[in-house]
C-alpha cells in the first residue's frame, strides 16, 4: 500500500511474552512529530513481524526511544512477505 506523509515513525510494540512483536508504523503530517507529542494521522500496527527492510530512505534513528524517524517524506509503500516488511518511499 502506499501512504502519504510527511514523517514517518518506525517501531514495535511492547511484548511482555516477547514471543513475537508487532510493528508499527507511524504516519504524520509533520517533521520531527515526536519532539511535539504529534498524534499520528495513521498508525499501521502489524503482529509477528521479524524483520523491517528500509530502502531509498534517510533514517535518524534516537536511541532514546528506540524509533526510526524518517523526515521530509513524500510517500511511503509497504508491503508484507511473510514475517518481513518491505518499506520504501520517496523524500523531498
Amino acid at each position: 500500500m502506499k501512504y502519504k506523509a510527511k514523517c514517518v515513525i518506525v517501531g514495535r510494540k511492547k511484548n511482555k511474552a516477547k514471543e513475537n512483536y508487532s510493528a508499527l508504523i507511524s504516519l504524520f503530517h509533520k517533521n520531527d512529530a515526536h519532539l511535539e507529542g504529534e498524534v499520528p494521522e495513521h498508525v499501521i500496527e502489524l503482529e509477528d513481524i521479524e524483520k523491517i527492510i528500509i530502502t531509498g530512505l534517510e533514517v535518524d534513528y534516537f536511541l532514546l526511544g528506540n524509533d526510526l524517524v524518517l523526515n521530509n517524506v513524500d510517500y511511503v509503500e509497504m508491503e508484507q512477505k511473510g514475517k518481513v516488511i518491505y518499506l520504501k518511499g520517496k523524500q523531498k
